[in-house]
């Protein structure tokens, strides 16, 4: 931690680690987020997040909630809105990890939350990446699709600094589909499946989605593979411009070492 903070405090360098409310069972929620338990719960759980902060030198925490706590993510907004000013009361900085528009039912409360949390947080990190799968193979995060998200949250008449607490998610790794299945590639992987393609053979690009992808034909059989370029992450950077939010990367280290070029 040491060594990080000083080879980043040129650079305003923050540490923030990431929380996420995962494999608690039913019964533990319920005490979390129900009365007559939840105040001394969440209280409990905010002093533990503040001591180690404090502890290890973080300058606050990223949490990941929504997608973990089923039927009560009703009551966690008054929880989020509670962890944000004892969070900043310390100095210390909350970012809340956010669901993608998906066209869910839910989908209208978290547009709705997302006006009642932000003055709480320093920034809010939707997760627009994921877009296709194995099960429906297709682009990683098409440009339309990100931008229907981010819109959803906001609108013209609101103002740059709600817009500037929305970072954009921004996707470093791909997708490599087979007629089986396929997975999540990164840049190493991206390299060797490469050395497929015929010497002739060029990416292609779709502009509906404004992502460039390529197949190939491996031993194992043929791929089709979607992985970013400079240019699909330039159209995002835009994007992210002209809509006045931030951009999240997931994550560093799974890209190609010149992606950092554009920053």
């Amino acid at each position: 931690m040491k060594l990080v903070k000083q080879k980043g405090s040129a650079n305003n360098l923050r540490i923030m680690p990431r929380i996420v409310f995962e494999d608690w069972q039913p019964s533990d929620l319920k005490v979390f987020f129900m009365e007559p338990f939840a105040q001394n719960e969440q209280n409990a759980f905010i002093e533990e997040i503040k001591k180690v902060c404090k502890q290890w030198k973080f300058d606050g925490l990223v949490l990941e909630i929504f997608s973990k706590i089923g039927k009560y993510i009703d009551k966690s907004v008054k929880f989020i809105q509670k962890l944000g000013l004892a969070m900043n009361e310390q100095g210390l900085k909350l970012i809340l990890v956010y669901p993608p528009f998906r066209g869910y039912p839910s989908d209208e409360f978290f547009i709705k939350a997302f006006n009642e949390i932000h003055p709480y947080v320093e920034a809010v990190s939707v997760m627009t990446y994921d877009f296709s799968s194995t099960q429906k193979p297709g682009p990683n995060a098409p440009l339309y699709w990100l931008r229907l998200c981010i819109e959803k949250l906001i609108d013209n008449e609101e103002s740059p600094l709600k817009r500037s607490k929305i970072l954009m998610g921004l996707n470093f790794y791909g997708h490599s589909y087979t007629a089986n299945g396929g997975g999540f590639i990164i840049g190493a992987e991206y390299i060797e499946l490469l050395k497929y393609a015929k010497s002739h053979q060029a990416l292609l690009y779709n502009n509906n989605t404004a992502e460039n992808y390529i197949e190939v034909r491996t031993i194992q059989g043929t791929r089709k593979i979607f992985y970013p370029t400079l240019y699909s992450i330039q159209k995002r950077l835009d994007l992210a411009h002209e809509l006045g939010t931030g951009i999240a990367i997931w994550e560093l280290g799974q890209g190609l070492d010149y992606f950092y070029d554009l920053f």
